[in-house]
C-alpha cells in the first residue's frame, strides 16, 4: 500500500516578530509493521521489506536503522511511502529529533502498537501518553483501551532487564500523565474535573491489574543499602509507578491497607528518594488519618530538620498535596518558624509548588487560591521582585483553562499589576494580559 504524509509547520508571532520564515527541523520517521518490525532504512532491508520513498526534501538514514530523517526546511512538504504491508503505523519524531509538537491523528491501534513494539524509546513512551491522556480526557468508565495497553507494558516490565534503562521507560510510560498536559491537549477544560478523571482512571487501572501490581512491588523491593546507580534507579522508578497504582486501587475500599503499604516504606527505606514518595503518598489519604498524617508530618521534619534542601522539600510536599483544606495548610505554613519570604528556595519551595503541582486546591472554583498567592507576591514584590516576578507566572498562564478561572486569574493579574512596586512583577504582568487587553 501506499502511504502519502502531508507536512506543514506553524510558529505563531511572538514579541517584535508577527512572521516568519519556515524553520529547519529535522524529522526522525519510522514505519513499523503490525508484528513491531522496523520498515524503512537499512533496517527495513534487512527484514525483507522493499520500499520506496519520494519527497521533495532532503534525507537521510544516519545510523543505518530503521529510521529516516528528513530536513523540513520548508513550509510544506510531502512524503510517499510505497510499498507498506498494511496496518504499518507511522513513527514520528524518533529520539525527540526536533523540539516541536507534531499535530498527527492516529488511531487507537496505531498508538497501542507503537507504544508496545516500536523500537524508538521516545515514541514508545509519546504514544502511551496519548493513550492514557485521551482516556482521563474523555472522562469515561470504559478504560479497556488502558488497561489493554498497561496490560502489555506491565507484564513486559515483569521480565524486563535491569540495565538501568528498560524498567526507567516502562515505567515513565506507564505513568498517568500530569492533568496540566491533559488540559493543555483539551484547553478550557474544567482542570478539576480533569483532575477527578485522572483519579478516577488511576484507581480503575490499579484495580484491573491489582496483582500484576503486587507483584512488580515485590519484584523490586530493594532491601540492599541505597546506591545511586543507573539500574538502582530504574528499579525505585518502576517499584513506585507499581505501588502508585496498587495504593490508589486499594485505598478505596481499605483506606487502612493503602496507609500500611506507604508507611513501611516510609519506616524501611534508607534513602530520601523512598521515604518522600512515601511521606507524598501518605500525605494524600482521606481525611480519616488526619490524626496520623499530623504526627507523620512532625516525625519528618524532626529527622531532617537541619538540613535546609529536605525542609524545603518538606514545604513543597504538603503545597502539592489535592486534598480539601490544603489552602488552610498552606497560611499555616506561612506563618511556620522555618518559613520565611527573604529566602527565596523557601519561597518558591511554597508559592510556587502550590500554584503549579495544586491544580485541585490552587483552581478551586471560589478563587481564594488566587487571593492568596497574590498577597504573598504583593508582600515578596519589595524583598525580592525576581522571586515575586517567578511565582507570579503561573498566573500568566490563565489562557489554558476556562472561561471563569480565566476571568478570576486575569482580575488577580490586574490587581498585582495596580499595586506592585517593582519593574520586574510590573513588566509580568502586563505582558500576562496582553492577550486581554
Amino acid at each position: 500500500s501506499t502511504i502519502e504524509l502531508h507536512l506543514r509547520q506553524i510558529c505563531g508571532p511572538s514579541p517584535n516578530q508577527p512572521a516568519k520564515s519556515a524553520f529547519h527541523i529535522p524529522i526522525a520517521i519510522g514505519l513499523v509493521s503490525i508484528d513491531g518490525k522496523d520498515i524503512l532504512g537499512q533496517a527495513g532491508v534487512s527484514n525483507g521489506f522493499d520500499i520506496k520513498v519520494q519527497t521533495n526534501m532532503n534525507f537521510e538514514n544516519p545510523n543505518g536503522d530503521g529510521t529516516l530523517t528528513f530536513h523540513f526546511d520548508r513550509e510544506e512538504a510531502t512524503i510517499t511511502i510505497e510499498g507498506a504491508p498494511p496496518k504499518a503505523a507511522v513513527s514520528f519524531l524518533r529520539g525527540f529529533s526536533a523540539p516541536v509538537k507534531i499535530d498527527f491523528p492516529r488511531s487507537d491501534a496505531d498508538s497501542l502498537l507503537l507504544a508496545s513494539k516500536d523500537t524508538d524509546g521516545f515514541v514508545r513512551w509519546d504514544a502511551a501518553q496519548t493513550v492514557l491522556g485521551s482516556v482521563i480526557a474523555t472522562r469515561t468508565s470504559n478504560t479497556q483501551l488502558a488497561e489493554a495497553l498497561l496490560n502489555t507494558l506491565s507484564y513486559s516490565a515483569m521480565s524486563a532487564p535491569d540495565d538501568g534503562e528498560a524498567k526507567a521507560l516502562l515505567a515513565s510510560a506507564m505513568t498517568l500523565p500530569s492533568t496540566i498536559y491533559v488540559l493543555d491537549q483539551n484547553p478550557g477544560r474544567d482542570v478539576i474535573e480533569l483532575d477527578e478523571s485522572r483519579d478516577l482512571v488511576h484507581a480503575q487501572l490499579g484495580a484491573a491489574l491489582e496483582d500484576r501490581w503486587d507483584q512488580i512491588v515485590n519484584q523490586n523491593r530493594n532491601d540492599s543499602p541505597y546506591q545511586a546507580d543507573a539500574t538502582s534507579i530504574a528499579r525505585r522508578s518502576l517499584h513506585h509507578l507499581a505501588m502508585d497504582y496498587l495504593g490508589a486501587s486499594v485505598q478505596i475500599r481499605e483506606p487502612q491497607t493503602a496507609w500500611s503499604l506507604y508507611y513501611d516504606l516510609y519506616q524501611r527505606c534508607d534513602n530520601l528518594t523512598d521515604r518522600l514518595f512515601a511521606f507524598s503518598r501518605l500525605l494524600r489519604l482521606e481525611a480519616s488519618f488526619a490524626e496520623k498524617k499530623a504526627l507523620l508530618i512532625q516525625d519528618f521534619f524532626d529527622r531532617f530538620h537541619t538540613n535546609p534542601l529536605v525542609v524545603d522539600k518538606w514545604f513543597s510536599t504538603q503545597a502539592s498535596c489535592m486534598v480539601s483544606g490544603t489552602l488552610s495548610r498552606i497560611i499555616e505554613l506561612t506563618n511556620h518558624p522555618e518559613f520565611n519570604l527573604h529566602n527565596p528556595n523557601r519561597a518558591r519551595a511554597l508559592l510556587v509548588t502550590f500554584a503549579t503541582a495544586n491544580h485541585r486546591e490552587f483552581h478551586r472554583p471560589d478563587g481564594k487560591s488566587y487571593t492568596f498567592l497574590a498577597n504573598e507576591i504583593l508582600k515578596l514584590d519589595s524583598l525580592n521582585p525576581q522571586v515575586a516576578s517567578r511565582i507570579c507566572a503561573p498566573l500568566t498562564r490563565w489562557q489554558r483553562f476556562d472561561v471563569v478561572r480565566q476571568e478570576r486569574m486575569k482580575d488577580t493579574l490586574e490587581r498585582i499589576r495596580q499595586h506592585c512596586q517593582s519593574k520586574d512583577l510590573l513588566e509580568v504582568t502586563q505582558k500576562g494580559l496582553v492577550a486581554y487587553s
